[in-house]
């Protein structure tokens, strides 16, 4: 695709991950759509992230930005999208993250041509662990799809929709509709399930991008009070649609079958805690009636989930995450992702 196609910029927000930053930017630099800008943007990292950085300086398409004071993770979010960023669209790849797929931005723009009602393309991405294990998500399984912005949304939560790594997205209307404006762990989710409202959505078949999961995501340490806040992701959204006129025993039903997923399976994820948290986190919802008895219902006759409670309840965070890394084993694809 020439070079006169809509600008896209690449954000590569990053905070101490000097050893893992460079791999972020040189997926960004290698994809192969022309009209690009790569921004990284460092928040005051203090591990010597901008001497990683200088390796790329000779290419004019990078542009490195330094906050003077730590703005935190959803602050630089926001900061780089309506401070830094000069692209139409826009992809956010953390900064110890990376694409995989060199020609995601150009067969986006591709299929975003002539069709000014898209405001989001989402592909898939893979899940990697240290040891090289990874499991892919996909938003579907045909090779390109385009759906409504309502069904999009109404995807409930726990069905694989969109993931910061693998979505680009129209900034105009990103910056008009208040992105990121809270800070939770789902803020981009929050974010872009707000924006699929406001026109449609294509989704590809494939993986573009390596999510790492390491000791330091913000999902592995978190505590019962941020796993509770984070239901923001799912009933601020819920409210947003409602004022949009989206059908309300459809929005309800949506809501009550995400937020009993979304505890469920969560709750046992407070970083270092038993049981006790956990309920505290289920017994968040109970003001939703439906959602609460879904949850419990899910907790007894789901497998998986039942298997997750009680280990928790027979032997506390360190049996949870003895067994869950013992599942990754088992299940998961060995060394199908390059780190």
């Amino acid at each position: 695709m020439p070079d006169t196609g809509p600008l896209v910029t690449i954000m590569i927000p990053t905070y101490n991950q000097a050893r893992l930053v460079g791999k972020a930017i040189e997926s960004a630099l290698a994809q192969t759509y022309q009209n690009l800008e790569v921004v990284v943007a460092d928040d005051a990292s203090t591990d010597g992230t901008g001497t990683v950085v200088e390796k790329y300086a000779a290419d004019p398409r990078l542009r490195y930005c330094r906050n003077d004071v730590r703005k935190g993770r959803v602050g630089n979010y926001r900061h780089t999208l309506y401070e830094q960023a000069r692209g139409l669209w826009v992809l956010n790849v953390d900064g110890d993250d990376y694409l995989t797929d060199n020609r995601f931005v150009e067969d986006a723009m591709r299929a975003v041509a002539g069709c000014d009602d898209i405001v989001m393309v989402c592909a898939g991405q893979r899940v990697l662990l240290n040891d090289g294990r990874s499991k892919v998500d996909v938003p579907t399984r045909q090779p390109v799809e385009v759906a409504n912005g309502v069904d999009f949304f109404l995807r409930p939560f726990g069905v694989f929709a969109t993931a910061h790594l693998s979505t680009l997205y129209r900034r105009d209307i990103a910056t008009r509709i208040d992105f990121y404006r809270y800070d939770i762990p789902s803020a981009d989710r929050e974010s872009l399930w707000r924006l699929s409202l406001h026109g449609r959505v294509i989704f590809f078949g494939r993986a573009v991008g390596n999510w790492r999961i390491h000791g330091s995501n913000t999902v592995m340490t978190l505590t019962a009070e941020e796993v509770t806040k984070n239901m923001a992701a799912i009933l601020e959204p819920y409210q947003y649609a409602l004022a949009m006129g989206v059908d309300e025993p459809r929005l309800n039903a949506w809501r009550d079958k995400s937020l009993a997923t979304y505890v469920a399976s969560h709750a046992p994820l407070v970083a270092g805690a038993g049981l006790r948290d956990a309920v505290s986190v289920l017994r968040s919802i109970r003001p939703y009636r439906r959602a609460y008895v879904r949850a419990w219902c899910q907790i007894a006759f789901q497998p998986l989930t039942l298997a997750k409670w009680s280990l928790l309840a027979i032997g506390g965070n360190r049996a949870f995450v003895t067994a869950r890394a013992l599942w990754h084993r088992m299940t998961w694809v060995s060394g199908t992702g390059s780190q």
